[in-house]
């Protein structure tokens, strides 16, 4: 990286085609209406025209800006319009760990609901014609007094989802101010993506990315 950016990435995989990196909380995946420049994609794409002036980048997914975790771009249009054009089936798991404030009545579950978004850029559970079906499960690892420890897989990749649902069924990430979290003990959003297995759309082999906790995580 170059050294002005006071922002570290991690590279968890690279090849010709794709990179993979552990964004760190804070940072915002893509560029806004108000922030250009310090974001993942301006940062990945900085590493790869240092090496090369003429590098691209896409976008595939993004992660909320106070989430941590892994975060994946395509190396040229056709690579993110192969993946994109069938994202549901080339990713076969995406993984994060939440914790929660309080104890889910069971220790496993998965959530279902349709969400939608108002003009605040909040999103709801709703009966909209226009929602979208999200799907959400999780299993909880560790649990003390105030929090749960919560390992979580999405089916379906809606904006704030795992958030909405998590908070609808009365257990807000913890700081998660925005969903109704009433702490924040780690000072930040307690939501971290740590598993992507997806298939490569040029070799076929099937790709697992994994990325430990956070420090900030182990309060249990």
């Amino acid at each position: 990286m170059r050294n002005h950016h006071p922002v570290e990435i991690k590279i968890l995989f690279e090849d010709e085609h794709l990179i993979a990196i552990n964004k760190p909380s804070g940072l915002l995946s893509v560029a806004t209406d108000t922030e250009r420049d310090m974001t993942a994609f301006r940062l990945v794409k900085d590493h790869l025209c240092y090496r090369n002036r003429r590098a691209q980048l896409f976008t595939l997914h993004r992660l909320d800006r106070d989430t941590s975790g892994i975060l994946l771009f395509a190396k040229s249009r056709n690579i993110q319009e192969q993946m994109q054009s069938d994202w549901g089936n080339i990713v076969t798991e995406r993984g994060y760990m939440a914790i929660v404030e309080g104890l889910p009545d069971k220790p496993e579950d998965e959530l279902r609901s349709h969400i939608s978004e108002n003009r605040a850029m909040v999103v709801y559970e709703s009966s909209r014609d226009d929602a979208k079906l999200a799907i959400t499960r999780y299993k909880i690892t560790k649990f003390n007094k105030d929090y749960s420890l919560l390992k979580i897989n999405i089916l379906t990749g809606r904006k704030n989802q795992i958030r909405v649902q998590l908070s609808s069924a009365g257990h807000p990430i913890a700081g998660d101010k925005k969903y109704g979290a009433k702490s924040n003990p780690i000072n930040r959003l307690a939501l971290h993506a740590d598993r992507l297995t997806f298939t490569h759309p040029v070799s076929g082999q099937s790709i697992r990315l994994r990325t430990p906790l956070p420090g900030r995580f182990h309060i249990f």
